[in-house]
């Protein structure tokens, strides 16, 4: 089940570089396997994926185990219940066609931390199979989401705050549900089984320097959070400032409506500007229109739903904005 999560009007920066995290770059040794990394136990032993990085901490108590963070893994295991397949997540693989890896995220509090001026903008999230089948079925630690009856209104929560490099929080606390059974009617209950967007809520322009991730459940015990404590995460996108010349979007020119259907309305302040490209939020530009005048009327009507930047190209500069395609 995908539900398509989509934001409000947010500013871009004017002029950005996009980098994607699809963590294909990273290695593993075989087919259906994961990263595994003892060699500091206790300490951070994660990665840096397209200029953001992703910790990691393994430590040998009890054996050896998986404390907490980021692991990438090629897992295809999608149907064996239980804490033995913690890395396999329920879409099977990554979220582009060809894409066979993903990250992993285990534990309540978790964050990602920009090795470079820019923003986190969007990224694509779902259930592991462990929480998955924990919440669909119940186990020894955990509820069946719903009860018995099916009419217990549980939910299973991904919470999502940004920080800029002065350890300023300016966004509101987002939340993302990866199960929600808090609807009258039962049939529109879900556990995220798909790979689903998230488009954050924050103007990007704003240099951040974290993101956290905490889960929450309704169901809870004695010891806490009974529902495990995993997600699975893909496609990161991140934008980094350009040097070219910086324009601001609202004194340069304005669109309408948004959200739009159909129909985007473009109007410019001056016609400096020469072309104007469609980007989506993987940065793949996929249309372009020569400008001619000062009004213009661009058809987005084949467009799936979602979020896109409108970018534009002129002598003095660049510059962008987001918009919703409803």
């Amino acid at each position: 089940m995908r539900k398509l999560l989509l934001c409000s009007l947010a500013l871009l920066p004017l002029s950005a570089s996009a980098q994607l995290g699809t963590f294909e770059r990273l290695t593993l040794p075989k087919p259906d396997t994961f990263y595994v990394n003892y060699s500091q136990p206790g300490k951070d032993v994660g990665v840096t994926e397209a200029f953001v990085h992703y910790p990691c901490v393994y430590d040998t108590a009890f054996g050896g185990l998986w404390s907490s963070g980021f692991a990438w893994s090629n897992m295809t295991d999608t149907t064996t219940p239980g804490y033995g397949n913690q890395y396999s997540a329920k879409y099977k693989k990554g979220v582009d066609t060809a894409s066979k890896q993903y990250m992993v995220v285990n534990g309540g509090h978790n964050y990602v931390k920009a090795q470079k001026a820019g923003a986190i903008t969007s990224f694509y999230v779902t259930n592991t199979v462990y929480a998955y089948y924990s919440m669909l079925n119940g186990d020894a630690f955990a509820k069946k989401f719903g009860g018995a009856s099916g009419n217990d209104s549980d939910w299973f929560k991904l919470t999502i705050k940004g920080y800029d490099t002065k350890g300023v929080y300016p966004m509101d606390s987002f939340d993302f549900y990866l199960a929600d059974f808090r609807f009258s009617d039962n049939s529109k209950d879900y556990i995220l089984n798909d790979w689903t967007p998230v488009n954050l809520p924050f103007n990007p322009a704003h240099e951040l320097d974290s993101l956290t991730f905490s889960l929450s459940s309704s169901d809870t015990g004695m010891f806490g959070i009974n529902t495990p404590l995993y997600f699975a995460l893909d496609n990161v996108f991140f934008l980094q400032p350009s040097t070219v010349a910086a324009l601001p979007f609202d004194q340069q020119a304005r669109i309408f409506p948004v959200p739009a259907q159909s129909l985007l309305h473009l109007e410019l302040n001056a016609a400096d500007f020469r072309s104007c490209q469609i980007l989506d939020m993987s940065g793949r530009v996929v249309a372009q229109f020569p400008i001619s005048n000062l009004r213009q009327t661009l058809d987005i009507s084949s467009f799936p739903a979602g979020r896109y930047v409108l970018r534009l190209r002129g002598k003095a500069g660049k510059t962008a904005s987001t918009f919703i395609k409803q």
